[in-house]
Order: C-alpha cells, then sequence, then structure tokens
C-alpha cells in the first residue's frame, strides 16, 4: 500500500499546532456537518443564559468530536470547546449585541467538516414592572354558571399580566380584563400580577365575588288567618332562605295563579273563593339565578250559598213559600245559616232564625215585596256573603167574576157580579177595567167598593172586562176576566141566482144588510162542499152585497154568509144550497189518430176537475158508415179503451162522466181516421232473366197512404211446382237479394200488412233462371304426343232439372274452325 501523508490538526486556545505523521495508511475522509444547530432562545437579556445543541452528523462512523467557537458582538472568535464529545453548551452572556457560534465535526483522524453557524441577539436587560392594582369584578355577587368580568388597571413597563383565583392562576395575557364562570356557590378571591421580561411585579390585593344558585325554601309562612270570608283579605308573612343574596324577589301564587312578584316578606291576599284556597311562596335570587321550590299554606274560604230559591216568588196573603239554599262550594264541615227579611214598608232588616237546616218555611201575612237574607257561617263565626230573593205578597183575586149576558146586541146591557177574594183581611178596593174591540190598551171603568157593575154597551165587538182588588195601601191581586161579544143581526136575505148548474159553471150569491145595521158591514162568506163536514171560508170581510161563484166540484154546494162590523164582530150565518152537475172530462184522445184498418187506437181521458168519489164513464161512437152513435161501453171506472178499427174513414168517439147515481156531464168527443191498406207502389228486381246460381236485388216501397211503418212478406214460386216458400215474414226492411239456383220460370210475391198482421193484395213478378255452364270441367293428362288418347270430363250444370245432354266442340291448332265433335250425349266423360 502506498503510505499516504495525513495533517492532523490540533486546536488550543490562541495556539494551532500542525504536526505531520507519515502513514501507510489512507485518510479517513472529514465527516459531514452537524446535522442540526440550535439556540434554546435566539433573543436574551444581557445576564441571561442560551442552551446551544447540535447532532451528530449524518451518516458518521465512530467517535465524533466537536470543535466549538465563539464571536462576540465585537468580533473577536475564538475556540471554547475542542474536540469534545458533548452536542451541547450552555452561555450565560452579559454584553449586549449579536454574539456568533461555530460548531463543527472532527473523527478520529481529524478530518474536520464545514462550520455550522448560529447568532443570538442579547438585549439590554428591562426592568420587572410594580405591583399590579386590585382587580374589580362587574358584581361582587354573581349566579353560578354565568360569565363574570373582572378587570384592573394597567401597570408600567408591563408586557402581560397573570390572573388568579384563588391562587391559582386562571389567566395570562396582555388583556386588564379576564371572564370568569363558576359553577358551585361560594366566595372566591381574585389577584393580579404584572410581568414583562424582566420579571414580574407583586401580586395584588385581593378582591372578593360570592357566587350564588337558587335559594332553599322560604322559612316560617304564615297566614293572618285560617277561615275567611270570600273575595276578603289575609296577610302572608315569611322569613327569608338562609342562602338569599341582596335583590332576592317572591312570587306569589293562588290557587296555582301568579298574582304578584315583590320583594317584601309580606303580602296582602285575597280570599278568592269558597273552599280550599292555597297560597304559594316561592323565592327567587336575581339574575337568573333560579328559584327555590314553593312554600305553600291553605285558608278555608266561606263563600256565599251556592244557590237560594223560593217554592214561589208571588203568592197571595196568608199563604206559605218555602226558602231553600244549599252548601256554600267547597265548604268543609257543618255550616250554619243565618236567615233574614226586609218587610215591606221597613228601613231595616230582622233575623228569622239561626239554623243548620237549609229550608225553611214561611207564612206570609203582610201584603208587599218581602226580602229575604241567607249567609252561611263555619264553627268559628266566620260567614260569607248574604244572598237574597224577593217573594211579592199580593191579594187573592176575586173570588167569582160573571155576566148576565155574554152575548148581547149593540145598545143593549150586561150586569158585571164579583165576589171579594178569599181570605182578605180589612175592606177591599176593587179596579174594574174594559178593553174595547180595536183597542189595544184598557180603560178603567171605576174604583169601588161595591161587587157589582151595569154596563150599556152601544160598540159592536168583543168587550174584555177586568176586576182586582186591592187593600188600603194599593197593593192589587191579580186580575179576573170576561169577555162580552155585541154582535150584529143576520143578513135581511140571500140568494143565488141559479141553484142547478154544471160543473165550470158560475152562480151569483146576493144578500142584503142586517137590519138596522150601524156603519158599513162587511160579509165573511163561506161554503161546505160535497162530501166534506167542514165548512171552510172563501171571502172574508169584504164589501158590497153580492158575489159570483165558479163551481167545478159536482154535487150539493151549501153557501153561508154573515154580516161584521169593523171590528170582526160577526152576526149569526145565513145559508142556502146550489146542485152542480158533473163537467166534460178534461181530456179525450186516441193514440195514434190515424191507424191503419184493422190496428188499435188507445182512447184516453181524464177525470173532471173537481170530481169527487168515484168517477164512471159511458164511450160511444159514429162509425163512417152511419148517422147515429153507438154506445160501446157503460159505467166504467178505467180511463183508457183500446179500440180495434175494422172500417174504413173518420171514426168520432164519445165519452161522458158520470157519477154514482148515473147523472153524467156533457160528452167530450175526438175523433180518430183508419185507412185500408193497399199493395206496394213499386216492386223491381235487378233481373228478370239470369243463369242457375245467380243473384237479383228485389225491391219495393210503402203502400200510398199507409200511415204507421209497413211490415211485409216475401215469397217465392220455384219452377219445380212446389209449394211458395217464405223468403221473409212481417219484416220492415224494403229489399232483398236472393239466389235463383233452380232452372226455370220463378215468380216473386210482395203483400204489405200492417202491425196486427193483417195485409194487403200481393203482387208479382218473374224471373227466369237458363241452363248454367257445366260444374267442372278437365283433359287427364293436359299434355301428350301425338297420337295418343285423353280423357275429357265434366260435372253438371248447378240447379240443373232433368237429364242434360252434352256438346263437345274442339278448336285445333290448325286454326280452322271449331267443330263439333260429339253432340247430345248423356255421358260426363269423353
Amino acid at each position: 500500500m502506498t503510505p499516504l501523508l495525513h495533517l492532523h490538526r490540533i486546536y488550543l486556545p490562541y495556539i494551532l499546532i500542525a504536526i505531520t505523521f507519515v502513514s501507510t495508511s489512507v485518510l479517513a475522509a472529514a465527516p459531514n456537518g452537524v446535522s442540526y444547530f440550535t439556540a434554546s432562545s435566539y433573543n436574551i437579556y444581557s445576564g441571561g443564559s442560551t442552551v446551544l445543541s447540535w447532532g451528530r452528523p449524518s451518516g458518521a462512523s465512530g467517535t465524533i468530536y466537536y470543535n466549538f467557537s465563539i464571536q462576540k458582538s465585537n468580533g473577536s472568535k475564538f475556540v471554547k470547546l475542542s474536540n469534545t464529545t458533548s452536542q451541547s453548551f450552555t452561555r450565560t452572556i452579559n454584553i449586549t449585541g449579536s454574539q456568533t457560534f461555530y460548531v463543527q465535526a472532527c473523527n478520529a483522524s481529524g478530518e474536520c467538516s464545514s462550520e455550522s453557524s448560529i447568532s443570538v441577539m442579547v438585549s439590554e436587560r428591562v426592568v420587572a414592572p410594580g405591583t399590579a392594582s386590585t382587580p374589580i369584578p362587574q358584581k361582587s355577587q354573581q349566579p353560578i354558571n354565568q360569565n363574570l368580568i373582572v378587570s384592573w388597571g394597567g401597570v408600567a413597563n408591563a408586557n402581560y399580566y397573570r390572573f388568579y383565583q384563588n391562587g391559582a392562576q386562571i389567566y395570562s395575557g396582555s388583556n386588564q380584563y379576564a371572564y370568569v364562570n363558576n359553577n358551585t356557590p361560594g366566595y372566591r378571591n381574585y389577584t393580579v400580577v404584572a410581568c414583562n421580561d424582566g420579571g414580574c411585579g407583586g401580586q395584588s390585593a385581593s378582591a372578593s365575588v360570592y357566587y350564588y344558585a337558587a335559594p332553599s325554601q322560604v322559612q316560617n309562612l304564615n297566614a293572618s288567618m285560617t277561615s275567611q270570608k270570600q273575595n276578603e283579605n289575609i296577610v302572608l308573612t315569611w322569613s327569608a332562605p338562609g342562602d338569599a343574596v341582596a335583590g332576592i324577589t317572591y312570587q306569589i301564587l293562588i290557587n296555582g295563579n301568579l298574582k304578584a312578584t315583590i320583594s317584601s316578606t309580606q303580602y296582602n291576599a285575597v280570599v278568592e273563593k269558597s273552599g280550599s284556597n292555597t297560597y304559594q311562596v316561592i323565592a327567587c335570587n336575581p339574575n337568573g339565578a333560579g328559584c327555590s321550590a314553593s312554600k305553600s299554606i291553605s285558608v278555608t274560604g266561606i263563600g256565599s250559598v251556592s244557590s237560594f230559591t223560593a217554592s214561589s216568588s208571588v203568592i197571595n196573603s196568608g199563604n206559605t213559600t218555602i226558602l231553600k239554599w244549599s252548601m256554600p262550594a267547597g265548604f268543609t264541615g257543618t255550616p250554619y245559616y243565618n236567615l233574614y227579611v226586609d218587610k215591606p214598608n221597613s228601613s231595616s232588616r230582622t233575623k228569622i232564625q239561626s239554623m243548620t237546616g237549609n229550608s225553611f218555611s214561611r207564612l206570609i201575612d203582610l201584603q208587599g215585596i218581602h226580602v229575604f237574607y241567607v249567609q252561611a257561617c263555619n264553627a268559628s263565626g266566620i260567614c260569607g256573603a248574604e244572598t237574597s230573593l224577593s217573594v211579592t205578597v199580593n191579594p187573592n183575586q176575586v173570588s167569582s167574576f160573571t155576566a148576565s149576558s155574554y152575548k148581547i146586541t149593540s145598545g143593549e146591557s150586561t150586569q158585571l157580579t164579583w165576589g171579594a177574594p178569599q181570605g182578605f183581611v180589612g175592606t177591599p178596593y176593587y179596579n174594574l177595567f174594559v178593553e174595547k174591540p180595536n183597542s189595544s190598551s184598557r180603560t178603567k171603568i171605576q174604583s169601588m167598593t161595591a161587587t157589582s157593575f151595569t154596563r150599556l154597551i152601544d160598540l159592536q165587538g168583543s168587550h174584555a172586562f177586568y176586576v182586582q182588588a186591592c187593600d188600603a195601601s194599593g197593593i192589587c191581586g191579580a186580575e179576573a176576566s170576561l169577555s162580552v161579544t155585541v154582535n150584529p143581526n143576520k143578513v135581511s136575505s140571500f140568494t143565488a141566482s141559479s141553484y142547478n148548474i154544471k160543473s165550470g159553471e158560475s152562480t151569483q150569491l146576493i144578500w142584503s144588510a142586517p137590519q138596522g145595521f150601524v156603519g158599513t158591514p162587511y160579509y165573511n162568506l163561506y161554503v161546505k162542499k160535497p162530501g166534506g163536514s167542514a165548512k171552510s171560508k172563501f171571502e172574508s170581510m169584504i164589501l158590497g152585497s153580492s158575489f159570483s161563484r165558479l163551481i167545478d166540484l159536482q154535487g150539493i154546494h151549501s153557501f153561508y154568509v154573515q154580516a161584521c162590523d169593523v171590528s170582526g164582530v160577526c152576526g149569526a150565518e145565513t145559508s142556502l144550497n146550489v146542485a152542480v152537475k158533473p163537467g166534460k172530462v178534461s181530456s179525450f184522445i186516441g193514440t195514434p189518430s190515424e191507424i191503419n184498418t184493422g190496428e188499435v187506437t188507445k182512447l184516453k181521458w181524464e177525470a173532471p176537475q173537481g170530481f169527487v168519489g168515484t168517477t164512471y164513464y159511458n164511450l160511444s161512437v159514429n162509425k163512417p158508415d152511419s148517422s147515429s152513435k153507438t154506445k160501446f161501453q157503460s159505467m166504467i171506472t178505467a180511463e183508457t179503451f183500446d179500440r180495434k178499427i175494422d172500417m174504413n174513414g173518420v171514426h168520432t168517439f164519445f165519452v161522458a162522466a158520470c157519477d154514482s147515481t148515473g147523472q153524467c156531464g156533457d160528452e167530450q168527443s175526438t175523433t180518430v181516421k183508419a185507412i185500408g191498406i193497399s199493395k206496394v207502389s213499386l216492386f223491381t228486381i235487378s233481373k228478370d232473366a239470369l243463369v242457375t246460381g245467380e243473384s237479383a236485388l228485389i225491391k219495393w216501397s210503402k203502400p200510398e197512404g199507409f200511415i204507421n211503418t209497413p211490415l211485409y212478406n216475401l215469397y217465392v214460386s220455384k219452377p219445380d211446382g212446389s209449394a211458395k216458400l217464405a223468403l221473409l215474414s212481417l219484416v220492415s226492411v224494403e229489399q232483398y237479394s236472393h239466389v235463383f239456383d233452380m232452372t226455370g220460370v220463378h215468380t216473386i210475391h210482395i203483400e204489405a200488412c200492417n202491425s196486427s198482421g193483417e195485409c194487403g193484395p200481393a203482387i208479382s213478378k218473374t224471373v227466369t233462371a237458363s241452363i248454367g255452364k257445366v260444374s267442372s270441367f278437365s283433359a287427364m293428362p293436359n299434355t301428350v304426343v301425338a297420337g295418343k288418347i285423353i280423357q275429357l270430363k265434366w260435372t253438371e250444370p248447378s240447379g240443373y232439372l232433368g237429364d242434360a245432354f252434352y256438346n263437345l266442340y274442339v278448336d285445333k291448332p290448325d286454326g280452322a274452325q271449331r267443330s263439333k265433335f260429339k253432340s247430345m250425349t248423356s255421358d260426363i266423360s269423353f
């Protein structure tokens, strides 16, 4: 191996010694630079320290040595450590300015890497700030679980502040405030310290905050009374809970409803209802800290009785009413009741009785209004409000009230008489009144002590009289009443212009005014119709002396007339009778009114208007060949009849309505025209000659004058002499396609018919069917060598009658004229 020269550099402070060794080995390569080179702080104050650290070069093997140098801010550089294996160095620096540090890695052969460097800035040391001022909480009392701001004053040279709660730091930063939030009640002490890079000042004096939650229940809740009259007041008092804070409030609930929120410990509460009233007090600490559970107390309210009634609120003197009441709502225990009365003309009430029952029977003599009061009380003497009602005590009605005559004629008198009320005490006075016809108010006739009065009456109509008994104080009993009717006389005469008329005719009713009638008479007209048991008014309060009455209903009509005055008071009725025969039927038609002879028309009619009872009918006819009518139905009850008409011409029909006695009204008539059936008006066949097996179209038209839709029969007579064959039977079509399947002359027949199947004369036409072609014709074989034989075969023509004979012809290839080669053979092959 070639000897190598190794140069080893050995560093000592301020001296560089170079030693050269001769070696027969190869020099080791210098290691890489350190893998990292850092300072714990790149900016420090004079007198402060920083820790310099570096990493082993990547890829290095064996022991690595480090050279560490320093270059101060004045520019001089010196080696601080040489050939050390340590990878860190703590440097305390007193000189301000920038200091640069270098480190290089070397191996055991002395081969070293390039230097790595970092710089550290050294500043003049800052003086720590002074003691901070006492922090200032936003509140001295604060609900738990809510944010509170605590602030403090600034301190000179302070860069940041440390904030403590009960000695534990809870904030560090440049703000001069902090948010605090605590979830448990109790006191918290707060201090603050001001700091900068030079250190921290002294701790401030402490500030205290009390954190509170919802309070506990109030204490010593009391009501001034255990029971009280409903709607009166009681006083509630209580003591604050032990954990109350300033600003505590109290919610007052009565029977579950919030009534007030107060800060004092006393409240005037209303007893709201009868029975148990519940009062609750809830303590609430301020600022949303929460409220305690409620504390409650009950007070019994004494209300008024729940009902107070009298069996009769108006009675007559000397009678009894029963007063009843019910226990107040919610009352517990046994109540007792005070019952009072205010008598008529008295200024003060009188206690009737104190009792435990809930009813009292009161006999009352004194006429007038009696006001009763009742109140419920408990055993402590607390009473509810009074409830009142009134009972009116009247004299009785007079014992009787009669008139010597209740119906009189104008200008006559009637005597009114009455008796004293039963049980009346003292001398009664009587008020007598009258309500005259057409008057809405009554008039006092007289006040008297007498018990009768004679009254002369001129005015026609109904006079109502009233009498009542009164005592000396003017209290009066109920009125007794009666009516006296003053009527006009009957009409002087009552006649009819005709006493026998037909239904639908009129009669004139005529009458004369009653004798001696005063004023203008009015008249009511009534009628009792046949079959009716009651009369009905058909004209009311009419003027004049006649009325024309149109009458539809057959039978006896009884008419009545009475005269009345303007007030509606009427005299007796006068009557007469008018007999009414039945009228014509109200309609009569034949459907159809034009038909073919032999068909049926339906005759239909309706009962006469106003007919009463069962209607019977007679039917007659005038035929075209007769000058007189003939009855063909008698006393039938049906209102339709089917009539077959068998004669051409106009038939006139008559119907008359009759009652059960056979009395008939006038006839009603209608006409029906019958027209005979003729031949079809047009009859054609599309072919009069054809080949057997072909068809022809047969067409025809409606007979002239035919009323309705005709029906047709179509027949054929074939050449073989067989019976006529029906092709169509009673159909409404007017054409038919027929196949002629037999050789010879065919006769076609057509006739028109009505709906009853009666037919007119038939007309006929003939069609000749000639012999047709043979049905088939073939040759076997159809290709042969000249001189060979072929067989010709054929079949008989369709529809041929009898024995057929055949002629055979040929067209040869030489163009010669067609020639017959077989004549009149009956064979069907050759």
